[in-house]
C-alpha cells in the first residue's frame, strides 16, 4: 500500500503571505503548490483571462458566486479531485465549506497566518475555519498542531523526517 502524503492548508486573509509561503513549502518539501482560486479558473475555463496576472478580487468573487449559484459544491469537488492523493500545499481557501470538505483531520496540516483585511466576508470565513479547527481540537478529532509563521520550521522538520 502506497503511503499518501498529507496536504498542507495555508489559511489567512489577503496579502498575509499565503501564496509566498505555499510556494516555499512546496519547494522545500517536494509538494505541489495549489491555489484554491485555480479551482474556479479550471471550472470556468478562465486561465486565458488571468494569464497576465490581472487577478482582481472583485472579479474572482463575482465568478465564484456565479459558479456556486449553478452548483454549490463545484469548487469543493474540483479542489478534492486535485488534492485527493496528497502532497499539495493549498492556499487561498476562504470558504469554510471548501475547507471542511477537503481537510483530512487524520493526516493533513494547517498553517494559520495573521493579517488584517477590510473584507468582512473574507474574515468571517477565516474565523469560521478557525472555530471549526478549535472544535476538532477540543473534541480530539484533530490531534495535530496548528502552525504559524513562527513555527513553520517545525512543520518542515516533521514532514522531512517521514
Amino acid at each position: 500500500m502506497k503511503f499518501k502524503k498529507p496536504n498542507i492548508f495555508i489559511i489567512g486573509p489577503s496579502q498575509s503571505g499565503k501564496t509566498t509561503l505555499a510556494k516555499e513549502l512546496a519547494s522545500d518539501l517536494g509538494f505541489i503548490q495549489y491555489s484554491a482560486s485555480n479551482a474556479i479558473k479550471e471550472l470556468r475555463n478562465l486561465h486565458k483571462l488571468f494569464k497576465n496576472k490581472i487577478e482582481n478580487r472583485e472579479e474572482i468573487t463575482k465568478i465564484s458566486l456565479e459558479t456556486l449559484q449553478s452548483d454549490d459544491k463545484a469548487i469543493s469537488r474540483k479542489i478534492h479531485e486535485t488534492i485527493a492523493d496528497g502532497g499539495f500545499v493549498i492556499d487561498g481557501i476562504r470558504n469554510p465549506t471548501d475547507f471542511v470538505c477537503n481537510f483530512n483531520s487524520s493526516k493533513d496540516f494547517v498553517v494559520l497566518l495573521d493579517g488584517r483585511s477590510e473584507d468582512y466576508f473574507e474574515m468571517s470565513g477565516i474565523q469560521t475555519i478557525e472555530k471549526y479547527l478549535g472544535f476538532l481540537i477540543t473534541n480530539e478529532i484533530f490531534k495535530g498542531e496548528i502552525y504559524g509563521k513562527n513555527n513553520i520550521n517545525e512543520l518542515k522538520d516533521k514532514l522531512c523526517s517521514k
